[in-house]
């Protein structure tokens, strides 16, 4: 998939979601990578653009709307996916919009259907969100077997075990454009890393 987005004529550039810096400053985005994550601080436009791509791909919700375009807390992205064009190599019509407080109702409907996920386009908010560490590894272990089976996934996350999925596209929302980098290089993972390493001084400082 590529992303592209251009201010529209009718949209104001100090409003949100057409505000944010990530997102003011993009023109183009490439998803040509079976796991494509977006990670970044919250309030960085991680979650909106993946919002508004699934809004503009038409995707089925699995939350309680049915579709992320009926979604009525999904208003501001919705004028964004206005303004997004997204092509395909290969259109694919099945795909499932994820969103982490829609993440157990998921799992059941997985179990029932995990056939209709065949060759489809994932797009996933912060999953890991209700899930501890050794749950993660589990949708670690989901996901590489739907990618082998033709899955995408496009994760919006700030978890260092979803970033580690071996060839992941990993976008930085943190600076003023979106920025591709390595798994070693993102906050979330330098952070973890060197608190595990010295928890105390890190503690020390937040206790003043």
């Amino acid at each position: 998939i590529e992303v592209r987005y251009a201010l529209p004529h009718w949209a104001n550039p100090e409003r949100f979601p057409f505000c944010v810096p990530a997102i003011a400053s993009m023109t183009a985005l490439s998803l040509d990578s079976p796991v494509v994550c977006f990670v970044g601080e919250n309030g960085s436009g991680k979650s909106t653009l993946l919002e508004a791509i699934a809004i503009s791909a038409s995707l089925p919700s699995a939350g309680s709307a049915g579709r992320a375009n009926d979604d009525p807390t999904l208003a501001d992205q919705l004028w964004l996916s206005r303004a997004l064009k997204l092509s395909w190599r290969t259109r694919n019509n099945r795909g499932l919009f994820l969103r982490a407080e829609d993440f157990f109702g998921f799992q059941l409907l997985l179990k029932r259907e995990r056939a209709e996920f065949v060759q489809t386009l994932e797009r996933m908010d912060e999953p890991e969100a209700a899930l501890s560490p050794q749950r993660q590894l589990t949708l670690l272990a989901m996901m590489f077997d739907l990618v082998a089976e033709g899955a995408q996934f496009i994760i919006a996350t700030h978890s260092p075990l979803l970033l580690a999925f071996p060839g992941a596209r990993i976008y930085s929302f943190d600076e003023s454009s979106i920025e591709q980098t390595e798994w070693e290089q993102t906050e979330h993972v330098r952070l973890t890393r060197d608190f595990l390493a010295n928890p105390e001084r890190y503690l020390r400082n937040l206790k003043g």
